[in-house]
């Protein structure tokens, strides 16, 4: 027999009993059942990614993984995993305001080219399923590696190219 998922998401009738995570159209509710090493699962992880984002960012590797792990789709642990680490984003941009406004025209490129990426990157997941999701994951984290592993690299040619244009 095939194992029963810890999170059951599906369409259940309106009338029905039980508890529920979020409420949707009347034809729709999502119920989640949730056992205690899932529950330690996205706990921990949660933890671990809010050390992790405090220190160097990236935590977001640690949410995600575990979202899939306990049975959301790709696509909804995405969603999830963005909306969660959202107030920690807010709260540090409040913390660096000062630093922010030191360098703001700096800032605003990067934030023009984040938006970008970040309306490209829904767009995709809006037009894609999960099954292509899935199968999309791995590389796009072996690309946030890389970025990651040669972000010192990749900000000296930034500088170098910034110097140039300012000669």
């Amino acid at each position: 027999p095939r194992p029963r998922p810890r999170l059951r998401i599906g369409f259940i009738h309106p009338r029905a009993r039980g508890r529920f995570l979020r409420r949707g159209p009347s034809h729709v509710r999502i119920r989640a059942v949730l056992d205690l090493a899932s529950g330690l699962l996205l706990a921990g992880s949660g933890f671990l990614a809010g050390v992790v984002n405090a220190v160097a960012g990236g935590g977001t590797f640690f949410t995600f993984s575990a979202l899939v792990a306990v049975g959301l789709p790709p696509v909804v642990a995405n969603a999830t995993s963005a909306v969660a680490v959202t107030p920690a984003n807010l709260s540090s941009a409040y913390a660096y305001r000062a630093e922010i406004f030191a360098y703001r025209h700096r800032f605003a490129a990067l934030a023009l080219v984040s938006l970008a990426g970040g309306v490209i990157g829904a767009a995709i997941l809006t037009v894609t399923g999960n099954t292509a999701f899935r199968a999309l994951v791995p590389w796009l984290l072996l690309f946030a590696t890389l970025l990651f592993a040669f972000s010192p690299a990749i900000v000296k040619a930034a500088r170098r190219i910034g110097k140039r244009g300012q000669e």
